[in-house]
């Protein structure tokens, strides 16, 4: 990526438990590491749809690379309210930001 440019993002996570996962029950998708961090521009992904146990969900956004060139990590996972993340995260991607 190129700094400050944008690029369109679709992260699909299947809920493995038995709660049902609900918009108006406070869960998102957050960025782990660092913890809500910015280095995307985006740190919180509202839940689009309630996701029953067995079901998946798909998150579309869009982020921002950062300013500055070197190389972040790219990783997320579902959290309730709060800085209480569960479950398993996205695999890591290294993302290189070059001139």
């Amino acid at each position: 990526m190129t700094p400050g440019s944008t690029v369109p993002v679709s992260l699909t996570f299947k809920n493995t438990g038995t709660t049902t996962w609900a918009p108006s029950g406070g869960y998102l998708l957050g960025s782990p590491d660092p913890a809500n961090g910015t280095t995307w521009e985006v740190s919180v992904v509202a839940l689009p749809s309630t996701v029953e146990p067995g079901s998946s969900v798909t998150f579309s956004f869009r982020v921002r690379a950062p300013g500055t060139p070197g190389t972040y990590d790219f990783e997320w996972q579902i959290r309730k309210s709060g800085p209480a993340f569960f479950g398993a995260r996205s695999a890591k991607v290294f993302v290189k930001v070059q001139s």
